[in-house]
């Protein structure tokens, strides 16, 4: 385990946000932020990166949630936005190629480093500048396939100068089999994304029946990522609009190796309902939100919205 990052409460989940900052009472029922969804601001923000008033509300939100979270961690996701995504934001007027056939699997997240242009850099420099004040920030590439694309991205970071814990998302089924060779970039943190992983390695919809996250072959990828990630030491955390049926399928894995959304909390941890009812609606309101520019652009059908996001119905109402 890197030693910038402290040991998560054993017996504590973590919680992943979606732009909400949670009281810091909340917070100390909660083994620390185990995922800070970035795209979620950059959709509140309503521009790229490259757009001071992004950068700086990024950074006004790190810093409210270090300034809670007492000595638990806080892990930030690079922002993993479609290019349909990037495509209705304020500054980015309607680049080549942003109507995809498949933009799940398209060019989102780090890959939209290989457009000319790219915010990627705005991004990189950002968290790399903040990690200097915020030494419990970790940062976590989303959607790699394998060790190179961590390499790169990590890589990239240290040019700025930054120091800090890294983690990787582990969501496409080609990283749960090369989690070894993405182990030894020196990562000390994994995240295992359910909803991706489940729907590539099944090849299904988030808004099927077919989207089954307690299927033998997801869970066996679960398994062996979490197994991997311990013999070396490194955090692993399940994240994902799941339930607590998935939980219920995985009795080997610790309540600590869990990430619950925060919309999603009190139907984990009843108790805390009270605790976790501020800001419980923010992210389905700043996913419709997004959802109505794309539909108004052409870009995604109405019926499709939200539930590509992978929220369930009783989250959205």
């Amino acid at each position: 385990m890197n030693e910038s990052m402290p040991e998560m409460k054993a017996e504590l989940p973590s919680v992943t946000l979606s732009g909400e900052v949670p009281s810091a009472q909340f917070l100390t029922r909660t083994g620390g932020i185990g995922l800070v969804r970035a795209e979620y601001l950059v959709r509140r923000a309503g521009a790229s990166w490259t757009a001071e008033p992004t950068r700086r509300l990024v950074a006004d939100h790190l810093r409210a949630l270090h300034g809670r979270t007492a000595d638990l961690p806080l892990w930030y996701r690079f922002s993993d936005l479609e290019a349909r995504d990037a495509a209705v934001l304020r500054d980015a007027g309607r680049p080549p190629g942003a109507r995809e056939d498949n933009p799940i699997i398209g060019v989102r997240a780090l890959r939209r480093g290989t457009s000319a242009g790219s915010d990627l850099p705005d991004e990189l420099r950002t968290l790399a500048s903040l990690s200097r004040e915020l030494p419990r920030l970790g940062l976590v590439a989303p959607f790699v396939r394998d060790e190179q694309e961590v390499a790169d991205w990590a890589g990239a970071l240290r040019s700025y100068g930054y120091a800090g814990a890294l983690g990787a998302m582990v969501e496409i089924p080609s990283a749960a089999a090369r989690i070894e060779q993405i182990l030894d970039t020196g990562i000390s943190y994994v995240l295992i994304g359910m909803n991706d992983l489940t729907g590539l390695t099944l090849g299904a919809a988030r808004s099927t029946a077919l989207h089954d996250y307690r299927h033998p072959a997801v869970l066996d990828l679960v398994r062996r990522v979490a197994e991997a990630a311990r013999r070396r030491g490194a955090a692993v955390r399940v994240a994902g609009n799941y339930g607590p049926e998935l939980v219920a399928a995985l009795p080997e894995l610790s309540a600590a190796e869990f990430s619950f959304h925060y919309q999603d909390w009190a139907e984990f941890r009843p108790a805390d309902a009270a605790l976790a009812a501020h800001e419980s609606d923010l992210a389905a309101t700043l996913r419709l939100a997004s959802d109505a520019r794309l539909i108004e652009a052409g870009l995604l059908d109405a019926k499709n919205a939200v539930t590509i996001a992978g929220m369930r119905p009783a989250v959205i109402g």
